[in-house]
């Protein structure tokens, strides 16, 4: 390099010094390459093409060495030899541990029961949920996570199962399945088993499998149900929402299809950021006559848990105003039969005889003399005896309701519970969750709990002045006649005292 003309930059090595490191040499190559490279760009001095290409080769070399250290192979090999000798010293102080136990007498060594029993951790109420957010399962929960509910078409339907035992019914259930996966060639529905039967108090069929997972695929595969009988239906699941202070005004009647559907797609066209994919299967109001209120409550029934609980973490948007979501929790809710008057069931299900809400006698409260004659007669309560209907906010058998709705309500999750067989163990989410795909609707829609209601009132029931030619629903897909009012209002808690005085 000395016989470069003048003007060529000076040499790293020459200015600073001789580096006595190899990687001190190999920056201090790269350096000189890079600068001279640009002084032949910049001032374009005659210099021999091969000469220009050897500094330009020698740069790109000098440039890969610093980005793949040759140092790295041997860095890896003394890593994964770290690892092996922490190994080795785990399994000496293991087995150290083992000699010291075994020279420990036996006498010392073994506890009696009492003991043992003394220090073992107390008995777990729930089931964890494979270490999701979502609430715990009890082992009833995790024993509906097996269950296929079957709707009956008619009540006929209905009388010829309850003659058969359950024996009978399950055996029925597995001839229509094999049936069926042979007809459609479905191999998942060929893999499962139903294991036990039981017809419900609505008439409804529950199937149980082997496990939660065979439960889904005969969700997923409905056929099988036309083979068990005909007009039967496989009624999937739903995970319900209650929506406060909803503007009245802002739906229609929600009776007709059109106008659920608007509903639907501007629900999830304005949470589409928070709810993220959901599927919305049925809506209805909290209470069956809101038309003389300016706002009252809406029940959002999801295709998943996610998506519910999603609307719950989130808040539910309608007409660009952020509203309050609870769970919407079935067992808070005050049930009445209009058959026999009395509570905790509904008359369909029920086979108690008629008994007037009036006056206590042996007909409807619709066919009771007191109502079309202009002087009342002397009231009777079904119920406890006293001189009123059986719907008064005053009777004593109405205020034990009260309070155990109350007492549900104070127990009642926030969140729907994922079953395990719809949660997404790839990512860590949240207890809302993302929306799963969805199994298409081959059921009614599930209906939520109507009655009439007065505003501020949370768990308001009504006479059948207030009611007549209506009925209740007691759940998913079942009709009733009962009026039921769920406790889940956040102004709930100031106002039951009311309710009970």
């Amino acid at each position: 390099m000395a016989t470069l003309k003048a003007g060529w930059p000076p040499l790293t090595a020459s200015r600073d010094g001789p580096r006595k490191t190899l990687h001190d040499r190999v920056l201090d190559l790269h350096h000189n390459t890079s600068v001279y490279l640009n002084h032949l760009k910049v001032h374009n001095q005659g210099i021999p093409k091969p000469l220009f290409e050897l500094i330009t080769n020698t740069h790109a070399v000098i440039e890969e060495v610093l980005k793949n250290p040759l140092g790295d192979d041997w860095r890896k090999a003394v890593a994964d030899l770290r690892e092996i000798t922490l190994d080795i010293k785990k399994n000496t102080t293991s087995t150290q541990h083992v000699l010291t136990t075994q020279s420990i007498p036996l006498s010392t060594k073994v506890r009696s029961y009492a003991a043992a029993a003394a220090g073992a951790p107390p008995p777990g109420h729930t089931v964890s949920s494979h270490g999701s957010s979502s609430p715990g399962a009890t082992p009833s929960e995790l024993s509906k996570d097996r269950e296929v509910i079957v709707k009956l078409p008619d009540a006929g339907a209905v009388s010829t199962f309850r003659r058969l035992k359950a024996v009978e019914i399950k055996n029925r259930a597995e001839k229509a399945r094999v049936k069926a996966s042979r007809e459609a060639m479905a191999a998942t529905l060929a893999s499962i088993k139903f294991v036990a039967a039981r017809q419900l108090k609505s008439g409804d069929l529950s199937l149980s499998l082997q496990t939660a997972q065979q439960a889904e695929i005969a969700r997923c595969h409905p056929g099988w149900a036309k083979a068990f009988h005909q007009g039967a239906i496989v009624r999937l699941p739903t995970w319900g929402v209650v929506v406060h202070d909803v503007q009245v005004k802002s739906i229609g009647d929600l009776a007709d299809p059109k106008e659920v559907k608007r509903v639907a797609d501007q629900l999830l066209a304005e949470n589409r950021f928070s709810w993220g994919e959901a599927k919305i299967v049925h809506l209805t109001w909290l209470t069956n006559r809101p038309a003389n209120k300016k706002s009252s409550a809406l029940v959002i029934e999801f295709s998943t848990p996610q998506a519910a609980n999603k609307a719950i973490n989130e808040g539910t948007i309608w007409d660009s105003a952020i509203l309050t979501t609870v769970l919407y929790d079935r067992s808070t809710r005050i049930r009445r039969c209009f058959k026999c008057q009395q509570y905790g069931h509904i008359g369909s299900i029920w086979s108690n005889p008629t008994t007037c809400g009036l006056c206590a006698g042996s007909h409807e409260t619709r066919d009771c003399p007191q109502r079309s004659s202009t002087s009342q007669g002397p009231r009777k309560c079904a119920n406890c005896g006293d001189a009123h209907a059986a719907w008064s906010k005053g009777c004593k058998k109405y205020a034990e309701e009260v309070d155990k709705v109350q007492a549900a309500s104070c127990y009642r999750q926030r969140y729907h519970r994922i079953p395990p067989y719809l949660q997404d163990f790839r990512r860590d989410s949240e207890s809302s969750g993302s929306d799963s795909t969805a199994v298409p609707s081959t059921s009614p829609p599930v209906s939520a709990p109507t009655d009439a209601s007065v505003e501020g009132s949370p768990m308001q029931i009504e006479g059948p002045e207030g009611i007549e030619g209506s009925e209740g629903t007691e759940g998913p897909s079942q009709g009733s006649t009962t009026a039921t009012r769920l406790l889940d209002h956040p102004r709930g808690l100031r106002k039951r005292g009311r309710l009970i005085d």
